[in-house]
């Protein structure tokens, strides 16, 4: 009893250390102000709209929210994981880019998670999964990453947050080549055209792999035409494809290689209106994940296949200093697998929100979902926040929301074998059933922020693998308290920086010991620290990236650093020169998956 009291304290008294510490940094490292010659531009507050689907200055909305600008992405070169793990986000990773790569966030992975296009969701694999390591970022503006359930809004799946890739292929006309070559044989290219109402990208990416049998291949190819556009309407269509081949070389253990095809086709036509009196926004849209393996010659080829298709409406109202969103979703999959057989899965929910300025310093946000489930019932979905502004730079909030999660198709119906390994899915299997705590601080002057984040999940029924990893079951009940700390910092007219600390502590319960024990099936370290530090100037763009990730208990702790020059030659010319992994750190996220070592790459982007 003294040890754990003895850690819990110790802790504490981190924590404190910390805050104290960065206070000072803040306090007495006062950025430089640049002269009246500066070439940097005047900052202007963005707007976000994932938080409450309501325009909002981040300044001003509650909770933790993390913003990853579109302006200085390799667009059309990097994907959507890579540029999350260069802003500190975690993931699963099976090594390279044949793997697939999955989110972790808050203590939970991506099937927890509401991974989203514009608003819409991505429908997963049947494991739930959404794999970011193809989707490109032609035409991304930006992605907007927000902490803590909101199911409120956006249904099953946002236990641990909300991921929302914001994208736009149209604007001032321009046309656009990439072509980028490294390590590994490693050749990407990407061209893309953007007038006022219509727009396209296509590229692609071939490498030899780091390890023996791990090539891969992406191609993908994304288009949007604007029917009409103003400033409060709109109506606008976005299709997106993309696929990758790529070998698999198995663990280093087992070594059984294969080869994996993955393909990807979205549509989503959305829309807004003023009609009776509000503003009315709808999306309708359809999406096809396929997969197909083969593991040997004496194995037959899995395939599966998992098509989605859903409608969304919803309509703002402001009523004095009330602002009401009402809306509806209806969802429909199908999963064809020679796994799981054939399955269908409807949804339809209602969602309310009350955005409700009390006082001029005071706001309360409320929600309440309820889904009709064509397989779990009619579960309720609650949400509620109170901000406190203390001034334009400063708020404090509490929230809390509840959240629902249905078990997969491959958790309930799976049926997988071969030599040295099978797995069998679990019908008697529970839905999860979470509730999260927040409090979060918030302070923003320009490019200037401190947020401080603490919050505890409990999870009832959580579904996890068995320990021979051959089946899921569910966990009476799962704790997790966390701790987020980021700062980002002008440090000179031409330098600034960005600090970020993560604390996940996940505990599942034992009934047989009836204590609680820390998780085996979350492994991604304890503390995590992200550092960046920027240089802009004369056209010369250098990024430096660390991450630290201790505290793991079956895998050794990691290190990890990144350099990246960008260099505008011309006024249509750019270079770009990137090395990772420059301590050429051997790491593994997932055991018997090595992780690449040191590699480099250039590229070259034209626009014209």
């Amino acid at each position: 009893m003294k040890k754990k009291i003895k850690k819990k304290y110790s802790f504490i008294t981190l924590v404190i250390k910390m805050i104290i510490l960065v206070a000072m940094v803040m306090a007495f490292s006062s950025p430089t102000l640049a002269d009246d010659e500066s070439e940097e531009p005047v900052y202007a507050e963005e707007y976000i709209v994932t938080a409450t689907r309501i325009p909002q200055r981040l300044s001003e909305v509650t909770g933790m929210i993390e913003i990853i600008s579109g302006e200085e992405v390799d667009k059309g070169i990097d994907t959507v994981s890579e540029v999350l793990a260069e802003n500190g986000f975690s993931f699963t990773s099976y090594g390279g880019e044949h793997s697939t790569v999955c989110l972790q966030m808050d203590g939970v992975n991506d099937s927890r998670l509401q991974i989203m296009v514009n608003g819409v969701p991505m429908s997963p694999n049947i494991t739930g999964n959404v794999d970011l390591s193809f989707f490109p970022t032609a035409g991304m503006r930006r992605i907007e990453v927000v902490h803590g359930p909101l199911s409120a809004l956006y249904g099953a799946n946002a236990l641990g947050g909300v991921v929302n890739i914001i994208t736009d292929l149209t604007g001032e006309p321009e046309n656009t080549l990439l072509l980028n070559g490294g390590s590994y044989s490693t050749k990407q290219w990407g061209m893309a055209t953007k007038q006022r109402r219509w727009g396209m990208a296509l590229g692609g990416n071939t490498t030899d792999g780091f390890r023996e049998y791990s090539a891969s291949e992406r191609n993908y190819f994304s288009g949007q035409y604007n029917f009409f556009q103003t400033e409060s309407e709109y109506l606008i269509f976005r299709g997106d494809y993309m696929k990758k081949n790529s070998q698999q070389p198995g663990s280093v253990t087992y070594l059984t290689k294969g080869d994996q095809y993955d393909q990807r086709l979205m549509g989503n036509l959305s829309g807004r209106a003023n009609w009776i009196n509000g503003l009315w926004e709808y999306k309708i849209y359809g999406q096809q994940y396929k997969t197909e393996y083969k593991g040997g010659k004496e194995t037959k080829k899995d395939k599966h296949r998992v098509k989605n298709y859903g409608i969304d409406i919803a309509a703002l109202y402001e009523v004095t200093n009330h602002e009401l969103l009402v809306g509806s979703t209806f969802e429909s999959d199908h999963v064809k697998s020679t796994t799981s057989g054939k399955h269908s899965l409807d949804n339809f929910s209602l969602y309310f929100q009350d955005l409700w300025f009390i006082s001029a310093d005071l706001m309360l946000l409320s929600g309440l979902r309820w889904d009709y489930n064509s397989e779990y019932g009619s579960p309720l979905s609650p949400r509620m926040s109170v901000t406190k502004y203390f001034s334009d730079e400063l708020n404090v909030s509490f929230a809390y929301g509840q959240a629902f999660s249905a078990p997969t198709i491959s958790d309930l119906y799976d049926v997988y074998e071969e030599p040295g390994y099978s797995f069998y899915g679990n019908l008697d299997l529970k839905p999860e059933k979470s509730k999260r705590f927040d409090i979060t601080g918030s302070w923003r002057i320009g490019r200037n922020s401190f947020l401080v984040n603490i919050y505890r999940s409990s999870i009832k029924d959580g579904i996890a693998f068995t320990d021979n990893f051959q089946s899921r079951i569910n966990i009476e009940q799962i704790k997790i308290n966390g701790l987020n700390l980021q700062m980002e910092k002008e440090l000179a007219t031409n330098i600034s920086g960005c600090l970020g600390y993560g604390w996940v502590e996940r505990m599942e319960y034992d009934r047989k010991t009836q204590t609680y024990s820390p998780s085996t099936s979350y492994d991604y370290g304890e503390h995590r620290w992200d550092l960046a530090l920027k240089y802009k100037k004369d056209g010369l763009t250098s990024t430096l990236n660390g991450q630290i990730v201790s505290g793991r208990r079956s895998l050794p702790n990691y290190q990890l650093w990144h350099l990246n020059l960008n260099y505008q030659v011309t006024q249509v010319l750019f270079l770009s020169l990137a090395a990772n992994n420059l301590l050429e750190e051997e790491y593994e996220v997932v055991r018997g998956y090595p992780m690449p070592g040191r590699s480099f790459s250039a590229g070259l982007s034209y626009n014209f």
